[in-house]
């Protein structure tokens, strides 16, 4: 169960990571600067698509960690 919980915080560092990085390119001159409009709305659904793949990572471990506490569960149950 360790490692799982390493990985969601790690997971919820990224998903963090991403959505900072979306704003900040939403808030840049550069592209408005350099008529990029279309590279910053690429850009935005690049990182859009990364934060959706990181949340379904996220709720498959979510999944397992509730696998393994009914199983931690049944255990204690059978043990008392």
């Amino acid at each position: 169960m360790k490692k799982i919980f390493v990985r969601l915080k790690q997971l919820d560092a990224r998903i963090a990571e991403c959505e900072q990085e979306m704003q900040a390119i939403d808030k840049l001159p550069f592209y408005a600067v350099f008529s990029t409009e279309a590279q910053r709305k690429k850009d935005i659904d690049k990182l859009g698509e990364l934060k959706t793949a990181l949340l379904q990572q996220k709720l498959q471990l979510l999944k397992q960690l509730r696998r393994l506490a009914r199983v931690e569960a049944k255990n204690i149950v059978n043990i008392l």
